[in-house]
């Protein structure tokens, strides 16, 4: 499984979730880049979170609150199940900024 996959399952799973409130976009970057990329945007009225899941196993996650200062992580995974942790943690920052 790639890391694109995990990642859409996780927005199919989560589906109920994230139709709490938020708006949620899910973006592939263009297969002829070098590094192909695919970004998951979540946001509400007082906060927004962002992945930005490379194939090669980058991950961004960014993550704001209100108007305070974004919070940004760079995190290097070697499989696509190490995404999992990362996922784990953008669910309980959406359940705690609620």
């Amino acid at each position: 499984m790639s890391y694109f996959v995990t990642l859409l399952a996780w927005v199919q799973e989560s589906a109920l979730e994230l139709e709490q409130g938020f708006e949620v976009k899910v973006l592939l970057g263009p297969a002829s880049h070098a590094k192909r990329a695919m970004n998951l945007t979540v946001e509400s009225d007082n906060l927004a979170a962002e992945l930005l899941v490379w194939d090669s196993g980058e991950v961004d996650f960014n993550t704001r609150v209100g108007d305070g200062s974004p919070v940004m992580r760079h995190i290097e995974i070697a499989a696509p199940d190490d995404l999992i942790p990362v996922l784990d943690a953008l669910s309980k920052f959406l359940r705690l900024a609620q």
